[in-house]
């Protein structure tokens, strides 16, 4: 039942109605714990991906990701973020949404994160994102490593 509930909103998502946006997503995720069984030293992680958000709060990313470690590494990823419907605040003028996602980068042992964050509105076409993420990977360079990221969508 549930994930015919859940495919029922995914499919209310895409439907033809759905005129949704497309915009540039670019992130920097600075890890700032990471076990002492880690076999790298992982720094940071930059990104850059096109997303595309539904007007019902849910959106896709995908894109290319360089990972600041021993050695530098290049991948790809994708991801999909679930925001509030309303903002959950305001600073002034400025709306504040919540999210929540997953996501999952392509390297040697694929590394899955989940995600939280806020997303400030900055003008109608700008937005500037706070993220925290904890990596899951088989790959002990990348496993239960935990980052705090920004990112800025436009």
């Amino acid at each position: 039942m549930r994930y015919a509930i859940a495919a029922a909103l995914i499919l209310n998502s895409f439907s033809a109605n759905a005129a949704g946006t497309l915009s540039t997503l670019l992130n920097y995720d600075h890890v700032f714990s990471k076990p002492s069984t880690a076999t790298s030293n992982t720094a940071s992680i930059i990104s850059g991906s096109m997303e595309y958000t539904f007007p019902r709060s849910l959106a896709f990313y995908g894109g290319a990701s360089f990972f600041l470690r021993d050695s530098f590494e290049s991948t790809i990823h994708v991801g999909a973020r679930f925001y509030s419907t309303n903002p959950v605040a305001k600073i002034g003028n400025i709306p504040i949404w919540s999210f929540i996602g997953l996501g999952n980068y392509f390297v040697t042992e694929n590394a899955y994160y989940p995600e939280v964050g806020f997303r400030f509105g900055v003008n109608p076409i700008s937005r500037f994102d706070v993220t925290l993420k904890v990596l899951n990977s088989s790959d002990t360079a990348y496993d239960n490593h935990a980052a705090v990221g920004v990112g800025f969508s436009f």
